[in-house]
């Protein structure tokens, strides 16, 4: 991390790393402890990111996203998510404009590498929720069986899409 950030005094990391570890996600899950291991991952992840986005080597970052694939594939969707904008802005701001799509290329061959790697493990849920009660739409919710039946998981659903509709207009 310091030769990443060389002008980093070592008062502000320690400052940085003490925020990092005391941060609200840690509090609120410190006693689950399955939810941990991505904030151990984070920062490796985000150090073989930046790598590949600076020097073009993928394969830590492929070992780092499989892993946090394997451990837990829920919160792995949201980091995937994150990596993919932040890569984008590492790519733009790190990378020399003739390399540019060399490094999203294998970005995205790390990204497909990790999901196969990491398939055994969530596959077979793809394949449990697609053949379960959960995997329909939205709408077919509503045109499905008689209105009236679970009206108050509609009327749950109805009520949060007004308010986050409200939201957006206000």
């Amino acid at each position: 991390f310091m030769r990443i950030f060389p002008n980093l005094s070592g008062k502000s990391g320690i400052l940085l790393s003490m925020m990092y570890s005391f941060s609200g996600y840690a509090m609120m899950y410190y006693q689950n402890n399955m939810w941990l291991d991505m904030m151990i991952l984070f920062p490796i992840l985000l150090l073989s990111l930046i790598r590949l986005a600076e020097d073009g080597k993928w394969i830590g970052f492929t070992l780092c996203l499989s892993i946090s694939m394997y451990l837990n594939f829920y919160i792995s969707f949201m980091v995937v998510l994150f990596s993919v904008i932040f890569f984008s802005l590492a790519l733009k701001m790190c990378c020399q404009p003739q390399k540019r799509g060399s490094h999203a290329a294998r970005f995205i061959a790390a990204d497909l590498c990790a999901a196969m790697i990491s398939a055994v493990v969530w596959l077979p849920v793809v394949k449990q929720l697609s053949g379960s009660g959960r995997s329909g739409s939205t709408l077919s919710l509503f045109r499905s069986g008689d209105f009236f039946s679970h009206i108050g998981d509609k009327a749950a659903m109805l009520a949060c899409t007004g308010m986050a509709g409200a939201a957006a207009v206000l």
